[in-house]
């Protein structure tokens, strides 16, 4: 049976990915069934944590698990190396003698442990006292509540806002002394409205409306990369990457073009481009830009959807274009070269384009609900789900997208990942 796996990422107070929490159900016919949780936590451990999947699913870094009680118990997290692996406590767990002596017993293990959904100041579960890393549910508790279990637990256990949805709730979390954070903050753009694109950026978007042209007119393609040092640069690194293996160096665009074909011109102009005009944003919105736009081209692929592949992939790398510039949908639509079907879809969030990327996006939050009813709208076999979303993100992490900043984690230790040392607490 197929694990239904999706992962949202923690930040630290850079926006740099430390770990991903890893949403999942063990199928499509049993999403919401209580006792599934246990199964599906227990089929995660052991065919994506225990084998290289764990690499693809996490960039390498530590996976966030919820843990039901009964698998604390039983001791399956302990199949799993500690430094893969950063234990949610799920806040149902009924807490007694036999799971604290478990949990203490994973500590000195080298497990982080997570107290989860965290949202009451007062609140005199032991586990709080116990665990490295608190999870406060900025969707429940309230800002008073916020600021007091910030104080409570400050130079205890590492505090992480989750749920955190809009820049005013990062800029609180920070402001309090949250160390990490987790949620859709990212996803508004930090200017808005009247901003216009700057010239520089409309160069490389030049060359995204060259390949966009049906036709492509390859001369205009090779002028337009041309006119753009940093596009050209970007381009000749990634053609003489191990990805494509060609024999001899690539070291002209017309040479690149041609070996490349037009179907990969537009592909990889596109996804050039996007890290190009993103250059100063957040690796993991280039990353989740570039998912997007692998698993549409996919649904296209298949046939789900009859229309051409690129605009396809082109709707799932433009419904984050807006948030890699720092501005509202509109502009971005009004001003960037884009086909009009992809335009209209994402403007008008309607239309065959547009429930194909609401598959895909229900997919990245986890929402399986709404993915069986998109992908049954769409025609789309279930199964073929998790293994598209396994080539997407493979596809974003060839091209750097979640990883361009990984490196830097190790350096600086002062951001150490959890899970890999760095937590906040000066023992127990």
């Amino acid at each position: 049976m197929d694990v239904f796996v999706a992962r949202q990422p923690i930040f630290d107070l850079r926006t740099r990915v430390v770990g991903y929490e890893l949403l999942h159900r063990s199928g499509a016919q049993n999403l919401y069934l209580g006792p599934d949780a246990i199964t599906a936590t227990r089929q995660l451990l052991a065919e994506q944590l225990l084998s290289d999947n764990w690499y693809r699913l996490t960039s390498g870094r530590p996976a966030w698990v919820n843990f039901p009680g009964e698998l604390i118990l039983d001791g399956s997290a302990t199949l799993v190396p500690p430094e893969r692996m950063v234990i949610e406590l799920l806040e149902s767990i009924i807490v007694d003698d036999a799971v604290l002596a478990a949990c203490e017993d994973l500590e000195d293990r080298g497990y982080v442990l997570a107290a989860d959904d965290v949202s009451d100041p007062e609140d005199t579960n032991p586990l709080l006292d116990l665990v490295e890393v608190i999870k406060v549910d900025f969707r429940v508790a309230n800002q008073a509540q916020r600021a007091a279990l910030a104080e409570r637990f400050a130079g205890r256990a590492r505090l992480v806002a989750e749920k955190v949805e809009t820049r005013a709730e990062q800029a609180e979390a920070i402001k309090l002394g949250y160390d990490l954070l987790q949620g859709y903050f990212l996803r508004e753009p930090a200017m808005v409205a009247k901003r216009s694109l700057e010239q520089t950026r409309l160069g490389v978007l030049a060359a995204l409306a060259a390949v966009s042209r049906t036709p492509m007119d390859y001369e205009e393609v090779e002028r337009a990369v041309k006119q753009e040092m940093a596009l050209t640069d970007k381009l000749l690194r990634y053609l003489n990457s191990a990805v494509f293996g060609w024999q001899t160096r690539v070291t002209s665009i017309r040479s690149a073009l041609v070996a490349l074909g037009e179907k990969q011109i537009r592909r990889w102009v596109s996804v050039v481009a996007v890290s190009s005009v993103a250059v100063d944003r957040p690796p993991e919105l280039i990353a989740s830009a570039l998912i997007r736009a692998r698993m549409c081209e996919q649904i296209a692929e298949a046939h789900a959807v009859h229309t051409p592949y690129l605009d396809l992939f082109l709707t799932g790398l433009y419904s984050q274009m807006h948030l890699l510039m720092d501005m509202d949908l509109e502009t971005t639509m009004a001003e960037a070269p884009v086909p009009e079907v992809v335009r209209d879809a994402l403007l008008g969030r309607s239309g065959p384009l547009w429930n194909a990327l609401d598959l895909v996006v229900a997919w990245e939050a986890g929402d399986w609900d709404r993915v069986v009813a998109a992908a049954g709208t769409l025609e789309v076999p279930l199964d073929s789900l998790p293994g598209w979303y396994a080539d997407a993100l493979a596809f974003a992490d060839t091209l750097g997208g979640a990883d361009h900043d990984a490196a830097h984690h190790h350096d600086d230790p002062g951001h150490a990942p959890v899970g890999v040392g760095g937590t906040a607490r000066a023992g127990r």
